[in-house]
């Protein structure tokens, strides 16, 4: 496929995401938010949590793998997740410029720690994105079941 047309056809994909009501777009970005992750981070959150012992050094890992992260503890249970520059390859490659495509985001981060946590083990919020016009995206994880 051209630039051209994926350039096009994401304009309209950006476009529609204002005109989805919250159920149909949380159940789209559930999906998009759960095939992100199986392409690439799921794995990396099942590796390092299998080879740690602690959240910490889970956490500490995770750090590792991804540059443009950082996670850090905040709490016995919650867990800050900042990103100072967006990690979504249909913003960085200027595909998708609306702020409701962080959902997506924070589906997939959901995904990722229930994948090591177990479903429900997990709340995940988005607190603040750069798409939303911030200079950082955050998220906060609170373990609910360990």
């Amino acid at each position: 496929m051209s630039a051209p047309f994926l350039s096009h056809w994401f304009r309209g994909f950006d476009r529609s995401l204002e005109k989805l009501d919250e159920r149909s777009l949380d159940t789209l970005m559930t999906h998009c938010g759960q095939a992100c992750s199986d392409s690439y981070t799921k794995q990396i959150y099942i590796e390092a949590y299998g080879a740690s012992d602690t959240l910490d050094a889970f956490i500490e890992r995770l750090n590792g793998k991804f540059g443009e992260m950082a996670m850090r503890r905040t709490g016995a249970d919650t867990v800050e997740v900042v990103y100072t520059r967006c990690a979504c390859d249909l913003v960085r490659n200027g595909y998708v410029t609306n702020p409701k495509l962080c959902l997506c985001s924070l589906k997939s981060l959901q995904y990722n720690w229930e994948a090591v946590l177990g479903e429900g083990g997990v709340e995940c919020s988005l607190e603040e994105s750069i798409l939303g016009g911030n200079d950082r995206c955050r998220f906060l994880v609170k373990i609910v079941a360990e």
